[in-house]
């Protein structure tokens, strides 16, 4: 800029070479006392004073003194300017934080040689040190970053003008507290001089929290003497690394040969091997990292009786637990197993099915159980029945039993084990039942051995009272009743089921209405129980006595021939006995019924059948069955018009068979066509015997059935 009276307006030029200079060229002053200013600004880029003297101004007029001029200028540095700080503070012990130092150059000029040594404080002990992975790095251009355990260096760093950069490292702390770390004055050091002023930062090392846990696993249950294996397990649920940590387990006097194992370090646990000293175990683990976990196994003999309590503990001293704050490990850092001694517990079932009867032999179930025992059986196990007046041994076997009797004393032995919990294989004891069983017979047994001590004795005896009825007796089935054109047969089907030994022999008598002669009934014996004569069995009526045997059954068929003159409507009732003289005893006669009825020519009339099935016992259905006594017998009696016209004024009539009573009687829907309704019109009470009767309304229709039911129990 030009400046002063009497200065003509002009421009100086400035030339930056290596010398550089300002010229002034073409100003004009007035005469006199004129003066003419004009200003340039410099900079200079190395410390010092420059003077800037007359001899420095060459070309002036003439006439423009230059004697006395002279300026200096002093030219100065500022000196770098440091700070720290750390990325993260406070820390647990053994995590890190990235200390960072900066270095500021507020020159106009760049800035070398820059270097610095950073020596980590060594309080509170063991002091602040460089981190297992230390990633030291530096944004000062050039600059070398070398660091040990306790510090951090840079040198030949270049910091450009106004600019600044840092050095950064990991540091870490095994102990906690607030560590102090400075730079002081004059430690960093540069083209431009050394740092005036220190610079500090904190780094405040807390101890981690750790939730360090026990865990403890062994048998509730041991035997006698037997082998006992305990697993502990120490993990730690963090947040934080649990350091210092002391482990002990007291493990019960009375177990013998202790060992100790370590193993399952997952996570980065470590295993330490510790010491074991009697029964007592100590161990000490540097550190567990988070969610890392590990196990010691103890083995050894427990004693013959007693309660076994085990305790292990695991206190953190280098962290801070915040369930054990005390470090008496409280909380989850304590576990505790109890192993109580079990032994077997035998028990003795025993049943039967039905009722037994005189001359029948009867069948016991007995079995042995350890469902309450805490442990196998050890030895044989021994089943003692002693048989009632009335009940005789027949014989007795199951799995893996051998068994014999002394008069009424059954003895069965048994090697097998019975698990705990388990249940031994049943007995089947058959005895023969005689008159002194009557009316009842009381069974009791015993179970004992398998190891079991006397005190698990008090459930070992079982008792089994079963019924004893008479003499069994014989059964002749069943009533018939079916309708046939004149000139036919129809056959009726019957079955004698013996339960005592003699001999049967059956007759056949008619009762024709109205009288007509001509009718002809034969019985003939159904060799295969299927309820025709099928092959040779119509060939000879049966005339001759049958022996038997109780289980025996006979089957026979009778064939009743209709007159060719019979009307429509005439009947014949047929009287079919079973004529039984037993080995022993009083004979029997025992009589069924067949009814034949002429149908109309227009067709073969009307066509009874039936079927019976035991309900009591789920048998299948068929035209002969057979049933205890208390059964409930069902007869299905079905009704077809085999002609081709109706059939009116229809009847259906039964009556309970011998040795049974009255249950009921019901008419089965829906009904055929052309009956519109269907009664019981009349029937004996419940528990009583007599005769049934459905009565039909409406009209059968040709080739329509239906049916009607009646239940029995047998006596």
């Amino acid at each position: 800029a030009l400046t002063g009276a009497g200065c003509s307006a002009t421009t100086p030029t400035f030339n930056a070479s290596s010398n550089p200079s300002v010229t002034l060229t073409g100003a004009t002053m007035t005469a006199g006392t004129a003066s003419c200013t004009f200003t340039a600004v410099v900079t200079g880029s190395v410390a010092g004073t420059y003077a800037n003297v007359a001899a420095n101004i060459s070309g002036a007029s003439s006439n423009i003194t230059t004697v006395g001029v002279a300026s200096t200028l002093a030219v100065s540095s500022i000196a770098p300017v440091v700070s720290k700080s750390f990325s993260v503070s406070p820390v647990f012990v053994n995590g890190f934080s990235v200390l960072t130092v900066t270095v500021t150059n507020s020159n106009a000029v760049a800035m070398t040689g820059i270097a610095f040594t950073d020596t980590f404080p060594l309080l509170p002990a063991p002091g602040m040190v460089r981190a297992s992975i230390p990633a030291a790095a530096t944004s000062c251009v050039g600059g070398v970053v070398t660091h040990t355990a306790g510090s951090v260096s840079l040198a030949g760093g270049t910091l450009a003008a106004g600019a600044s950069c840092t050095v950064s490292i990991n540091v870490t702390s095994t102990g906690s507290g607030s560590f102090v770390n400075t730079i002081g004055v004059g430690a960093v050091t540069s083209s431009f001089g050394s740092n005036t002023v220190a610079a500090t930062a904190t780094l405040v090392v807390n101890r981690s929290i750790a939730d360090v846990i026990v865990a403890k696993t062994g048998p509730a249950l041991i035997a006698p003497s037997s082998a006992i294996t305990y697993v502990v397990t120490i993990s730690n649920n963090g947040p934080g690394e649990a350091l210092d940590i002391a482990v002990v387990d007291v493990v019960p006097a009375g177990i013998t040969g202790v060992a100790v194992g370590c193993g399952n370090a997952v996570n980065g646990a470590v295993c330490t091997g510790g010491t074991l000293t009697g029964n007592t175990f100590a161990a000490t683990l540097v550190s567990l990292p988070v969610n890392a976990s590990l196990q010691y196994t103890f083995t050894g003999v427990a004693p013959a009786s007693g309660i076994l309590v085990n305790t292990a503990t695991a206190i953190t001293f280098g962290s801070s637990d915040p369930t054990d704050p005390t470090r008496v490990a409280a909380g989850n850092n304590s576990a505790t197993v109890t192993t109580n001694f079990g032994s077997p517990d035998l028990r003795l079932s025993k049943s039967h099915v039905g009722s037994f009867t005189v001359g029948v032999n009867g069948s016991f179930t007995l079995t042995a159980d350890n469902t309450l025992g805490a442990f196998a059986t050890i030895g044989s196990v021994t089943v003692v029945d002693t048989l009632p007046a009335g009940l005789t041994f027949v014989s007795a076997t199951g799995t893996g039993w051998t068994c014999s009797n002394l008069l009424q004393v059954v003895t069965c032995t048994s090697p097998t084990v019975i698990a705990a919990g388990g249940t031994g294989a049943p007995i089947t004891l058959n005895v023969a039942v005689g008159l002194a069983a009557l009316p009842s017979a009381l069974n009791s047994a015993v179970v004992s051995g398998g190891g079991e001590p006397v005190e698990n004795n008090g459930n070992n005896s079982a008792v089994d009272t079963v019924a004893v009825l008479p003499s069994p007796q014989n059964q002749f089935l069943n009533d018939g009743a079916k309708t046939g054109l004149p000139g036919s047969s129809v056959t009726y089907p019957h079955v004698f089921n013996a339960n005592i030994a003699g001999v049967v022999s059956f007759t056949a008598v008619d009762s024709p209405v109205p009288a007509l002669t001509g009718w002809v009934t034969s019985v003939f014996r159904d060799t295969n129980c299927n309820g025709v004569l099928d092959g040779t069995e119509a060939a000879t009526p049966l005339t001759a006595a049958i022996a038997v045997v109780p289980g025996d059954q006979v089957c026979i068929v009778v064939r009743n021939t209709i007159p060719a003159g019979a009307v429509t409507g005439a009947t014949d009732t047929v009287l079919v006995s079973s004529n039984f003289t037993p080995t022993v005893g009083v004979p029997q006669t025992l009589t069924r019924q067949d009814v034949t009825t002429v149908g109309a020519v227009g067709g073969s009339g009307l066509t009874l059948q039936k079927t019976v099935r035991n309900i009591t016992q789920g048998g299948a259905v068929g035209t002969n069955n057979v049933a205890k006594p208390g059964d409930i017998v069902e007869y299905v009696i079905t009704y077809i018009n085999m002609s081709s016209l109706p059939l009116t004024t229809l009847v259906v009539l039964d009556s309970t068979p011998t040795f049974t009573t009255f249950v009921s009687a019901a008419c089965t829907l829906p009904l055929p066509v052309g009956i519109t309704a269907c009664t019981v019109s009349s029937a004996p009470a419940v528990g009583a015997n007599g005769n049934v009767q459905w009565p039909l309304t409406g009209s059968l229709a040709p080739a329509q059935s239906g049916q009607v039911t009646l239940r029995v129990k047998v006596d």
